[in-house]
């Protein structure tokens, strides 16, 4: 298993485990050995990359758990949803409806990604970045879909539990409330009327106007109007409210979190988190350990459903197989495992000292896991100081636990900004400052 290195943390002479592609392009090939420019390039292109760097001995010496498997099935299923939604919003432009055609492809494209995701589980969910040339509205959708079919699989019971309070039906089969066909298509269509706007994700150039502030604010209502007839109707009230919180203050009805739809829920949280992100889109983005933190156990976690939302910090892990870390005594500890249980405090091994240097066969240490070993904290994963894990830690509650199975794996006007806006400060209801106003329906993050 190679080392996972953020790119500050590359040296020379280290060899490419696999190739680095970014945007469908192979950049560097495998076993390349990297010399000083070609980090320094690295560094300054791809700033947010992490490389994965080949390490014969400590892979010899480890055994770390095998997450290719979990790897291909989120790009398999990313991409298909990806590329169908690339031509559809080609023919989409500015026309007001989708047409039966276009609309048959991605209902079949979604269903068939819904029977490949439910004859592959995975035991973690993982983004796939950048399909090559599908633009980032076309890659997000397809990360929703993706991130939305595995929890929803996973939390089977509390689907269940909820569609039954929520409906006036009686003698209804379980199999009927357990249905994640709505889910899907919610997740596949949700952002349709955006496509036509597309150049503001795709340009970080591309002046935003006041006119593509007000298309983001109504775009769930803009796309469930574009939607034909025969599309299932409550698939359309997920659409309609996947950017309502569970805290009432959401849009466009400020809705509170029993009212809305157990797949509403689940749709807003994983919109969000791939939405926050997304660092070659938005400015200010956040890593995944920073948004999984900030939404499961931080200041915005009163936006997010509390039950649903750390099972799916369970289920993405923070800390990828392979991550380097720096420990609170200047050690790096390599992750090895993931803890379900504790997502923040995974297995690992201690390897390298405090100068980067890896420790002999004799002296590594571990495996062991940061949720027994109290004495060892995490301070660092490349320039990202970690200690934001632990400003509440005596504080945290456990993990609710739900009924759960399956816990295997137009014309616009004058322009107001040129860089998107990740959700740093758009938790409050918007205020005048337009700019203010147009971060809160962008990240739609934690408005």
């Amino acid at each position: 298993m190679p080392l996972l290195l953020p790119v500050t943390d590359l040296g020379a002479g280290m060899r490419l485990a696999e190739p680095f592609v970014h945007n469908g392009r192979v950049m560097f090939a495998a076993d390349k050995v990297l010399d000083a420019g070609e980090i320094d390039t690295l560094r300054r292109r791809y700033p947010h990359a992490l490389i994965k760097v080949a390490d014969a001995v400590l892979d010899g010496l480890v055994a770390f758990d095998d997450d290719q498997r979990d790897r291909d099935v989120a790009h398999q299923a990313q991409s298909r949803i990806a590329q169908t939604l690339v031509g559809v919003s080609r023919s989409v432009g500015g026309r007001q409806a989708l047409s039966g055609r276009d609309y048959r492809a991605l209902e079949a494209a979604a269903l068939d990604v819904m029977r490949y995701i439910a004859e592959h589980p995975v035991s973690a969910a993982m983004l796939s970045r950048a399909m090559p040339g599908s633009g980032f509205l076309a890659d997000h959708t397809g990360a929703v879909f993706y991130l939305a079919m595995v929890l929803g699989s996973n939390v089977k019971g509390h689907v269940v539990q909820e569609r039954l309070r929520q409906t006036r039906a009686r003698n209804i089969r379980t199999q009927t409330v357990f249905d994640l066909v709505p889910l899907g298509l919610a997740a596949v269509f949700m952002d349709l009327s955006l496509h036509a706007i597309a150049e503001v994700f795709d340009n970080p150039k591309a002046p935003i106007s006041e006119a593509d502030i007000e298309h983001l604010r109504n775009h769930p209502a803009a796309s469930v109007e574009m939607l034909p007839e025969v599309f299932p109707p409550a698939a359309r009230g997920v659409i309609r409210t996947h950017h309502e919180n569970a805290a009432g203050r959401g849009y466009p009805e400020a809705l509170e979190g029993d009212r809305l739809h157990i797949f509403s829920r689940i749709l807003r949280i994983c919109d969000a988190f791939a939405a926050v992100t997304a660092t070659e889109v938005f400015a200010g983005a956040m890593t995944p350990a920073r948004a999984l933190w900030e939404m499961t156990w931080g200041r915005y976690r009163r936006y997010f459903d509390p039950i649903l939302m750390p099972l799916f910090a369970r289920l993405i892990q923070p800390f990828p197989i392979g991550a380097r870390l720096r420990l609170s005594d200047g050690r790096y500890a390599v992750v090895v495992r993931h803890d379900r249980g504790e997502p923040f405090k995974p297995m690992v091994v201690i390897a390298f000292d405090a100068e980067g240097r890896r420790l002999g066969p004799g002296q590594l240490e571990g495996p062991v896991s940061l949720g027994r070993r109290r004495d060892l904290k995490l301070a660092a994963f490349g320039e990202e100081d970690l200690h934001f894990l632990y400003q509440s830690d005596e504080h945290q509650p456990r993990s609710p636990q739900p009924a759960v199975s399956g816990a295997g794996p137009a014309s616009r006007g004058g322009p107001i900004r040129t860089r998107l806006q990740a959700p740093a400060a758009i938790c409050e209801p918007p205020v005048p400052d337009p700019a203010a106003r147009f971060r809160r329906p962008l990240g739609a993050l934690f408005p």
